[in-house]
């Protein structure tokens, strides 16, 4: 599986490239922008959803224990999501004052 040829040089370095180094960096950029909690869960979703990508697109099969594996991560997932129904705790300005 080793390229032999120029072109699949520039392939897999393009892969690289791309797939790695940018999305590697957009997800630093987004870990300093989006909310902490919002970017555990993108991150957390990533694999199952990757497995149902190649499955759905590209025909791969998914053994099993790799289902039950995306449904725990997907389970965790959905359990860590904060309530909406949690309180509000709310701070007067003379208290942050004192902070």
């Amino acid at each position: 599986m080793i390229p032999s040829t120029l072109a699949g040089w520039t392939t897999v370095i393009l892969l690289g490239l791309v797939s790695h180094a940018l999305g590697q960096g957009l997800t630093s950029v987004a870990v300093g922008r989006a909310p902490v909690g919002l970017v555990a869960l993108v991150i957390l979703a990533q694999p199952p959803f990757s497995a149902l990508f190649a499955w759905g697109v590209l025909g791969e099969a998914m053994t099993a224990l790799q289902m039950a594996g995306g449904a725990i991560i997907l389970a965790a997932v959905l359990l860590s999501r904060p309530s909406t129904a949690s309180p509000t705790i709310r701070v007067r300005p003379s208290e942050r004052a004192r902070r």
